[in-house]
């Protein structure tokens, strides 16, 4: 696989939050609550912020009826959907969160026009894929993982990735970066080698996600804890020239 580090980049995206909102040329949130499966929170665009120089994405305890069904928390996602994707390139973001139990905060890319989360759209090798450059989990610790899915959600699912060596306080300031090209895909954190897959490669553009998610498999939240951050201090995407 080619060692892209050395490639010559080209800036195709940026957003270094340095403006009081949310810019919604660049980015998308739905104004309305939704919730995703059997998700225990809904995203809300009432936990996104633009606070002193950074976005802040915020997991809270506070319950909300959506289509019906009473959910305890709330927290946020942004996306570039409809806005901005990219096949191939850099993608990278220096991010903090809060070191509690419960809480997923995710820096992430998702196949666009992709409808629902539940379809099996991802073709092995084809279409998209999930790929995870940034993860964590309180029960990692010092741990936190880069992970790509691709087949779908269903019986066809494949994934490739893992937990990356230990950070010394995985929840401070760390820039995290994907390098993706047509051979696979390569994971850095601070500037460091952590990850390279061949596996499940897209071949069409793809979205930026920013998100926390709460509870579920990421451990029980401590109501007494939240609420709970996520800030991103900025987000860069380069094409290779």
């Amino acid at each position: 696989m080619q060692n892209n580090s050395e490639a010559k980049w080209r800036l195709t995206f940026l957003d270094e939050f340095d403006r009081a909102e949310i810019d919604g040329n660049r980015w998308y949130y739905p104004y309305a609550p939704y919730y995703i499966g059997e998700d225990r929170f809904a995203y809300c665009c009432d936990n996104l912020s633009v606070e002193d120089g950074c976005l802040v994405i915020r997991a809270t305890r506070n319950p909300i009826e959506v289509n019906g069904k009473e959910l305890p928390y709330r927290a946020a996602a942004l996306k570039t959907m409809h806005r901005f994707a990219q096949r191939y390139g850099r993608f990278e973001a220096r991010i903090s969160f809060d070191d509690k139990d419960g809480i997923i905060p995710a820096f992430w890319l998702m196949p666009r026009q992709v409808p629902q989360l539940e379809q099996n759209f991802l073709g092995i090798g084809g279409y998209g894929a999930e790929v995870d450059i940034m993860e964590h989990i309180y029960a990692w610790r010092d741990s936190t993982s880069h992970n790509v899915h691709w087949g779908g959600y269903g019986e066809e699912h494949i994934n490739a990735g893992g937990l990356f060596p230990a950070l010394q306080e995985p929840w401070g300031w760390h820039t995290y970066a994907l390098e993706w090209d047509e051979e696979g895909y390569r994971f850095f954190v601070d500037g460091a080698l952590t990850g390279e897959y061949t596996g499940g490669v897209a071949s069409a553009p793809e979205y930026v996600l920013l998100s926390m998610a709460v509870g579920g498999w990421g451990g029980t939240p401590q109501d007494d804890e939240l609420p709970a951050c996520m800030r991103v201090d900025w987000i860069r995407v380069y094409e290779k020239v």
